[in-house]
């Protein structure tokens, strides 16, 4: 039997739905990776905002290059400055 998940833009909107239940149920307790559909700075700050400690990137890595992760960190730079 083969199994297929799901990746990338298709989990942006339940993963961050998840992320913002377990942040409430658990409070500061526990560091919450947020994963699924993080394709951009705002995807970024959205899971943060959310409760998130780190914000993991894999799908949006493997299509964008190792570069992506720089521009996130730009991006988030700059809006925080703006």
């Amino acid at each position: 039997m083969r199994c297929r998940g799901l990746s990338g833009a298709p989990l942006k909107a339940r993963s961050l739905d998840v992320l913002k239940r377990l942040k409430k149920a658990t409070g500061d307790s526990l560091t919450l990776v947020a994963v699924g559909g993080v394709e951009s700075a705002q995807d970024v700050q959205e899971r943060l905002d959310a409760g998130a400690s780190l914000v993991q990137g894999y799908t949006a890595f493997l299509y964008e290059g190792p570069f992506w992760a720089a521009r996130i960190n730009r991006q988030l730079a700059k809006n925080r400055r703006s």
